[in-house]
């Protein structure tokens, strides 16, 4: 592959929406932009940037030293041949050098925090490299792109025979990944709830005897629990499933079954609902009891 174009086609086969910048000067704006082969693509037109790839990561060296930073790009992509990850390294036309590969990344739903450990796995020891090119979107120059400063541009140095082909992500790196997901998750849980738990409405939910007092809304309570309670019981789903059928049970409910519980827990746990405040007013509206709605929310509904 000699040109861009080259390129753009195989990374199609990747991602069918690839933005592309033309950016000719140094003081040159930054609004021209098309997605790749859209009615406004120009092939004739040497656009220089383009976004880095959902399922691409790169890492860039850009210390002072134009020899140091091939020397620590030449250790990352030896590190991940010996991986059995493709990659490929680039001169960017000034002083920095660019390692990019392509990993199947179709199991995470945090993609700018798997990247991020990927770049330390493999920078490290070295100077840590931009972790700004791990944020969705982010623009980098093109293959073979014009850098506007020195005039120079990007060169190939070398490339893997099966580059850009999509290598698994290594155990490791997937096992760090969801630790550090589930804290993140945890974090957010964690304010959430802590915004939720304040609320004498969500107070009276959670207590099995005052919410006796209710005659219906129980199984939109539980719908409530479930997707409010879930992760913190991400790692022992069948607690969380005794702990429902026992509020379902002394909170007075009849209508379920302990096992129709157990499936409702099944159904709802990979399924993403984020409570809010005004979901728990609505429902607090609908079983009668918006004198539990906090003074100054009810416009908010």
């Amino acid at each position: 592959m000699k040109n861009l174009i080259q390129y753009l086609n195989k990374y199609y086969e990747i991602q069918d929406k690839i933005l592309l910048l033309y950016r000719p000067y140094e003081d040159s704006g930054w609004g021209d932009r098309c997605l790749f082969l859209s009615d406004s693509y120009i092939p004739t037109k040497k656009y220089n940037h383009r976004a880095i790839l959902r399922d691409e990561v790169v890492i860039e060296f850009d210390t002072d030293n134009k020899e140091d930073n091939r020397k620590y790009a030449d250790e990352v992509a030896k590190r991940m041949k010996k991986d059995n990850i493709a990659v490929a390294k680039w001169f960017s036309g000034n002083k920095s050098v660019h390692v990019h590969a392509f990993f199947d990344f179709k199991k995470a739903k945090n993609i700018q925090l798997v990247k991020k450990i990927i770049m330390r796995k493999y920078c490290d020891g070295l100077p840590l490299p931009d972790l700004q090119l791990a944020i969705e979107n982010h623009m980098i120059r093109a293959e073979y792109g014009l850098h506007e400063k020195t005039g120079a541009h990007k060169k190939l140095i070398s490339r893997s025979a099966n580059y850009p082909e999509r290598a698994r992500v290594p155990m490791d790196v997937w096992k760090d990944y969801t630790a550090k997901q589930v804290a993140v998750v945890k974090r957010k849980l964690t304010s959430n709830l802590k915004e939720l738990e304040n609320l004498n409405g969500f107070k009276h939910l959670l207590s099995t005897h005052e919410f006796k007092e209710n005659d219906d809304g129980r199984e939109r309570a539980l719908f409530i629990l479930i997707h409010t309670l879930k992760e913190q019981y991400r790692e022992n789903k069948e607690e969380l499933v005794s702990y429902l059928q026992s509020w379902y049970k002394y909170s007075g409910g009849r209508k379920l079954d302990d096992s129709a519980i157990q499936r409702k827990v099944v159904y709802h746990w990979n399924r993403d609902y984020q409570i809010s405040r005004n979901y728990l007013y609505e429902f607090l509206e609908s079983i009668g009891r918006t004198d539990l709605i906090e003074k100054g929310d009810h416009n908010e509904q």
